[in-house]
């Protein structure tokens, strides 16, 4: 029962579709054909004046098609032509959102500059939202523009205050904050980190649920600049330029979680399990000697200060 009224309403569609397609085409060829006359008897009126002769009740002809072919022109333009042309040319959030993961900062300027008055904010369609799906792609590009649009926009985005993270029906899963964003998930990128901190984001800033800070889960190795497996020694590599760039931006190490766990022992947890994947690699690039001396100036930073 259900399939044949489905059925019906295409075939219903499929059939006003063709009358609607019919009436414009037919009131086109209409508004043609009265031009072609219009054309023809200004073209002869001279000739005709000088026979003596005049239009008369021929003028009415091309007036009458006129007065056919105009409005409907006109009602079907307005009502079925022109809002299926502004939906095939507007920008809306989730255009934006695929700007945003395509990295091309001037894709997405252009695309937010169209479509941003169409944003429905009880809907998640947020500057807010849209920076986050760029953090979690790690599109450092696109965390910049987004940052730097709804700022001049009027809409300046709080680089410390949590953002909902939306779950497939809409309902927020969880909140979390940019750069804490930036440096919990495995495919976050440094230079999404770097981005965040030159436009103003506290390298101090605490998870609300463990009190864990940037510099405190970039220790565990999670962010280490990639999105694909690769060798041992970049990652630590990646891992290490990680927590310099927090260090210097301001990061405090003496800062511990709610549990007492700081930075340190992190990364000392994090340095025992590199070696000992190097140990049981043997096709490693990375030593278990090469690792220990290359987290050496590290721990030596990340170390309490009396």
């Amino acid at each position: 029962m259900g399939g044949c009224s489905v059925l019906f309403m295409m075939l219903a569609l499929t059939g006003l579709g063709f009358v609607i397609a019919g009436a414009f085409f037919g009131a086109a060829a209409v508004f043609i054909i009265a031009c072609i006359i219009s054309i023809v008897f200004a073209v002869r009126t001279g000739a005709r004046r000088a026979r003596g002769k005049k239009l008369g009740a021929l003028i009415a002809i091309p007036i009458a098609l006129f007065a056919v072919s105009i409005p409907t022109l006109v009602y079907v333009g307005v009502r079925f032509i022109a809002p299926v042309a502004l939906e095939m040319t507007s920008t809306d959030f989730d255009d934006c959102l695929d700007a945003a993961r395509s990295n091309d900062a001037a894709v997405l300027r252009a695309r937010l500059d169209a479509g941003a008055a169409s944003f429905d904010a009880d809907e998640g369609e947020t500057p807010e939202r849209l920076l986050l799906h760029a953090i979690e792609y790690g599109r450092a590009e696109s965390v910049t523009e987004v940052i730097r649009w709804a700022k001049e926009s009027g809409r300046p985005i709080d680089l410390d205050a949590p953002i909902p993270r939306l779950d497939v029906e809409g309902a927020t899963a969880y909140e979390i904050r940019p750069l804490i964003a930036a440096t919990w998930k495995t495919y976050s990128q440094l230079d999404v980190v770097e981005a965040l901190l030159d436009a103003g984001a506290d390298p101090n800033v605490r998870d609300d649920e463990t009190g864990w800070t940037p510099l405190m889960w970039t220790c565990t190795g999670t962010v280490a600049g990639f999105e694909t497996e690769q060798s041992l020694a970049a990652e630590l590599d990646a891992v290490l330029m990680s927590i310099d760039t927090l260090l210097d931006a301001g990061a405090d190490p003496a800062v511990t979680a709610d549990d007492g766990t700081g930075a340190a022992e992190l990364f000392a947890r994090f340095v025992e399990d590199l070696v000992s994947r190097a140990e049981t690699d043997p096709g490693s690039d990375l030593s278990p000697a090469e690792a220990t001396a290359l987290c050496d100036a590290c721990r030596e930073r990340l170390a309490p200060r009396g």
